[in-house]
């Protein structure tokens, strides 16, 4: 039963290979008319687009409009959201200011004029130095 139905569905899935081949082909360039149509439907994309955000913006406003009559009703007051210190400040996760464009191309001149073993040495010394460090700062021995 399953080699019948395999034999039928892979002849029939054959057909459909062809014809998927023939619209995949890219020898042939876009006529005028069919760029004219891409072209309205790219403009009929961006003017729905555009009253999708109008659309939403004019619910959120009547939404912010009925959340204000129910904190002055209520008196409540709008919840503020908290800004990180760290995040104002350009801190990472990790306690330490992120690098910038400069400072980034810096490092790749001075890393480019030293041979790749010199490199290599340089970045094991400073891990071993910050791990040592790191744990005489928690593992001190009295």
């Amino acid at each position: 039963m399953d080699f019948v139905a395999k034999q039928v569905l892979s002849s029939k899935l054959g057909g459909v290979k062809g014809e998927l081949g023939k619209l995949t082909t890219a020898d042939k360039e876009p006529s005028e008319e069919e760029m004219k149509r891409a072209a309205e439907i790219e403009e009929a994309r961006k003017e729905a687009e555009e009253k999708r955000k109008e659309k939403h913006k004019k619910m959120e406003a009547e939404r912010e409009n009925m959340r204000s009559g129910i904190r002055t009703k209520y008196n409540l007051k709008k919840k503020e959201i908290p800004v990180d210190e760290e995040a104002a400040s350009g801190m990472s996760g990790l306690g330490r200011k992120r690098k910038t464009q400069e400072e980034l191309a810096k490092e790749n001149q001075i890393d480019e004029d030293k041979p790749i073993i010199e490199q290599i040495t340089d970045q094991i010394t400073q891990l071993t130095d910050r791990t040592t460090k790191a744990f005489n700062e928690q593992c001190s021995i009295t």
